[in-house]
């Protein structure tokens, strides 16, 4: 995801040339993004989620948003440009609720934790090098559409992972959260610890760990 968020910044000078743009629309193209991005995690990644199950969301959001980083290659304009990336933002923003619920279900906090968010937060920047690094060398080399198209391809990918590796999840009742949150002993993934880790490793996606507020969470819900 990360890769996918820097192509834009690789991309920039050529895409101000083409469509004549000025710093503050190019400035723009990012702002929306971010604005999208943030506003759909809450409704899509955590209400919508608990009620139709984790997975779904989790796969449906990284269809969506390869789907529009592939068409924004092709936009004409400026205008389509902008209704791209907010898109783009709005299905990126269906990642973090259900990955941090899944990786913390299934990473064991006493002996993988501290090495698996190691390993996971490194995701991050990851995927920022390989989007300003590989997106430059294509601009340079194809033009910055190519970008877009080259960079849809692993999400599709890693959507398909997803889909492969994950099981089907229940939604998530209040006490099966309060349960979930005290035991954390039923994975709900097909895969070990490990597993888990390199696919959200993978989705270059993460920042640091919240896991010092579930027993927080838990003792709220508890006294609500």
């Amino acid at each position: 995801m990360y890769a996918t968020r820097n192509i834009l910044s690789a991309s920039m000078v050529e895409i101000g040339d083409e469509f004549k743009l000025t710093g503050v629309q190019l400035g723009l193209l990012n702002t929306l993004f971010y604005l999208a991005y943030t506003l759909s995690q809450i409704p899509p990644s955590g209400i919508i989620a608990d009620k139709i199950g984790l997975k779904v969301v989790l796969v449906f959001g990284f269809v969506f948003y390869g789907i529009f980083t592939g068409l924004t290659g092709i936009a004409a304009s400026f205008t389509i440009l902008l209704i791209m990336r907010i898109l783009v933002g709005i299905g990126q923003g269906t990642y973090y609720g259900p990955q941090y619920a899944l990786s913390s279900l299934n990473v064991p906090p006493k002996k993988n934790r501290g090495v698996g968010n190691a390993i996971i937060n490194s995701g991050m920047a990851f995927g920022t090098s390989l989007g300003l690094i590989g997106g430059g060398f294509i601009t340079s080399k194809l033009g910055w559409r190519y970008n877009f198209y080259i960079f849809a391809i692993p999400v599709f990918l890693i959507a398909l992972l997803f889909q492969f590796v994950i099981r089907k999840t229940k939604p998530v009742s209040r006490n099966d959260l309060l349960i979930t949150l005290k035991m954390q002993k039923k994975p709900m993934l097909s895969t070990k610890a490990i597993d888990v880790i390199l696919l959200r490793f993978s989705s270059s996606s993460f920042v640091p760990s919240l896991a010092f507020l579930y027993p927080k969470l838990a003792a709220l819900l508890s006294s609500s």
